[in-house]
């Protein structure tokens, strides 16, 4: 992803609405990744995580990069671009295909998870993540890999998380104009959720909440797999001018 000979590195950016982060990390033997570079910068142009003004937060991804290229001592041609706004939702769906062959293949995975995403989404938006939850195949149910399993039908439960596909291109506008590709979109909260929660609290059940400035990403998970997912357009630039309001203050 990253112009290097010798590491396996990854980028990952953040627009949010009171700064933008790129963390430049490298790829260890055992798939841990170490932080080798960061840079911050203070977000403008960007509310609720929704851009106002293009040329403002272009200036504060270059200067986030530019930070995370110093610091990393590499240069970022390409990243993951995390993103968080009131328009992202969620849904869980259900999928049923025949199995073609006397086990599960490959294909049949795919088919079945193509059958579960193919329903109707909320206006202008598209699909983010195809999460599934798990599989049941005949009257044997929570499946978590049917491959190579025998049985005659396979259905899977989804969770899909969708974004209204023009915020998204704005976002995705806003890295590229500093000559950068975006290699994936993540919904910031499940991106949250795989960086803090261990196996063992998705197994008993838990939920994420991420407060940020200007939403509130949640993500629960109950016997290991995701079932809801949110976004609150109101966060830490809401509690804090309350406060301002409420003792006459100034916001800062």
């Amino acid at each position: 992803m990253i112009k290097s000979i010798e590491k396996k590195l990854i980028v990952g950016l953040e627009i949010g609405t009171t700064k933008v982060i790129t963390l430049v990390g490298e790829i260890l033997i055992n798939d841990t990744i170490k932080v080798i570079g960061i840079g911050v910068c203070s977000s403008k142009g960007i509310e609720k995580g929704c851009i106002n003004n293009l040329d403002e937060i272009v200036q504060c991804v270059q200067k986030s990069i530019k930070k995370a290229e110093i610091t990393s001592n590499c240069q970022i041609s390409s990243l993951c671009l995390s993103v968080s706004n009131q328009h992202v939702n969620c849904q869980n769906e259900i999928g049923m295909v025949p199995i073609l062959k006397e086990e599960v293949t490959a294909y049949d995975l795919d088919n079945v998870i193509h059958t579960a995403k193919s329903v109707k989404l909320p206006h202008e938006h598209h699909i983010l993540h195809v999460i599934p939850k798990d599989y049941s195949i005949d009257q044997q149910s929570g499946i978590k890999n049917p491959i190579g399993l025998s049985g005659i039908r396979m259905q899977v439960k989804v969770h899909l998380i969708t974004c209204n596909k023009n915020i998204t291109k704005n976002m995705i506008k806003a890295v590229e104009k500093c000559h950068v590709k975006v290699d994936q979109v993540i919904f910031s909260g499940l991106a949250s959720s795989k960086a803090v929660l261990t196996e063992d609290e998705c197994n008993l059940g838990v939920c994420m909440i991420d407060i940020g400035g200007g939403t509130v990403d949640f993500t629960t998970y109950i016997d290991g797999s995701i079932q809801d997912s949110q976004v609150i357009p109101y966060a830490g630039n809401a509690v804090t001018n309350d406060i301002s309001y409420a003792f006459s203050t100034s916001f800062h």
